[in-house]
């Protein structure tokens, strides 16, 4: 885990399972109330540990909030960008491995989507500017490595390739942030990621077939 000045070295001595126990926990109360609201009591409530210790690892309630956030963001990158088959030129194959990791990344941290997107509309003073200055540089490095090489040229010749990108990218992301919506109060082991993922396979097929010479289909 990067992100880790000398002020965070107890915390990262814990061992896995209480770490993410602590993260999970604060993600929860911060996505849900925001950072104005978000209670450490609750936080401490849910992870099972006093509030000295809470203190003890973070200092302050900032601390928590952007130590979670960098945490968050570096996981966006590391385990879905970073993961992504670059050799592979066609964008809706891409996509899928974007809508894949996601999917693996919500498995561990159920939250992180909902903290990240909550984080970003926050407009405390004491945390907003620095939330909007690291999210949007992620965003744009985000878009500029997924389509970055992409083949152009198994677009229709009619197609305006840059909107169309930019409809491939909005639906890509509001089916990913409907169905997390839609899970948001589901206990993890009923949660049919199988059944997320056709879902976006509709979407995009039907994308492909707008988009593509030949729907996509090549001999």
């Amino acid at each position: 885990m990067k992100g880790g000045s000398t002020i965070y070295s107890n915390f990262l001595k814990l061992d896995e399972e209480k770490r993410q126990r602590i993260l999970n926990a604060a993600m929860k109360e911060f996505a849900r109330k925001g950072y104005k609201n978000a209670s450490t009591d609750n936080m401490v409530k849910e992870a099972a540990i006093s509030k000295g210790a809470l203190f003890h690892y973070f200092k302050n309630k900032k601390n928590l909030f952007m130590f979670l956030y960098n945490y968050t963001l570096e996981i966006i990158k590391n385990e879905i960008l970073m993961k992504i088959d670059f050799g592979t030129t066609d964008i809706f194959d891409r996509r899928r491995q974007a809508g894949l990791q996601k999917i693996e990344v919500h498995k561990i941290h159920p939250l992180i989507f909902e903290f990240v997107a909550a984080a970003y509309m926050d407009d405390s003073n004491e945390i907003k500017n620095d939330i909007r200055s690291r999210n949007e540089k992620l965003m744009v490095y985000g878009k500029n490595k997924l389509y970055e090489g992409i083949d152009i040229s198994m677009f229709r010749e009619n197609v305006d390739v840059a909107r169309a990108i930019e409809i491939i990218d909005w639906t890509g992301e509001g089916v990913a942030n409907k169905m997390i919506s839609r899970i948001k109060n589901v206990p993890l082991d009923e949660v049919n990621y199988d059944e997320m993922l056709e879902e976006m396979d509709v979407y995009m097929n039907m994308l492909k077939k707008m988009f593509y010479k030949d729907g996509g289909v090549h001999e």
